[in-house]
């Protein structure tokens, strides 16, 4: 019985994403603005909205169940911008995995 528990509670933690954490959404809401991209062919980082408080939700962002951003996904968004070693995006130190692809190359 115990570990049946032992399971079910390990798959609970892996399927709930917490609540972004406000220094969070503020790295991601300043890699928005250093990136370029096409905002009329975006469908996800044109949901990156700074009212939107919870940047779990916004499209292609996984966050951990502390609120920390452990994974972006911005296929196709049109980017045509490079990231440099100054990103902000080094700043999201729980990042797990990013996929960049099929976008731009400049």
């Amino acid at each position: 019985m115990i570990s049946f528990y032992l399971i079910f509670y390990g798959l609970d933690m892996m399927l709930v994403s917490g609540q972004c954490q406000i220094n969070q959404q503020s790295v991601l809401i300043q890699l928005k603005k250093e990136l370029q991209f096409d905002s009329s062919l975006s469908t996800k980082l044109v949901s990156w909205n700074p009212n939107i408080t919870d940047c779990c939700t916004w499209g292609g962002v996984s966050c951990s169940i502390s609120g920390q951003v452990i994974g972006l996904d911005l296929t196709n968004e049109t980017i045509s911008s490079e990231i440099n070693v100054s990103s902000v995006l080094f700043d999201l130190d729980k990042l797990e995995s990013l996929n960049l692809a099929e976008n731009y190359s400049p």
